[in-house]
């Protein structure tokens, strides 16, 4: 299990919260860190952000979080 989680990547983390969450989330990530892209699917809201400083999940540095 070890080598078959060494040899892929992380391109992303999606976070999911609820609506009025999601505002209050996207709002504070948007203050220190960059939209790389917006846009609404089946009605939803999705947002793309790059971290300025990554995220570090079990050794692996995540640069971008998916806010749906």
């Amino acid at each position: 299990m070890r080598y078959f989680a060494k040899k892929f990547f992380i391109n992303h983390i999606a976070v999911r919260c609820r609506s009025h969450s999601a505002t209050l989330v996207s709002g504070y990530l948007s203050q220190c860190n960059r939209i790389l892209n917006e846009t609404t699917i089946n009605g939803r809201n999705i947002a793309l952000f790059e971290l300025m400083t990554p995220m570090v999940l079990k050794g692996k540095a995540i640069h971008c979080i998916k806010l749906p």
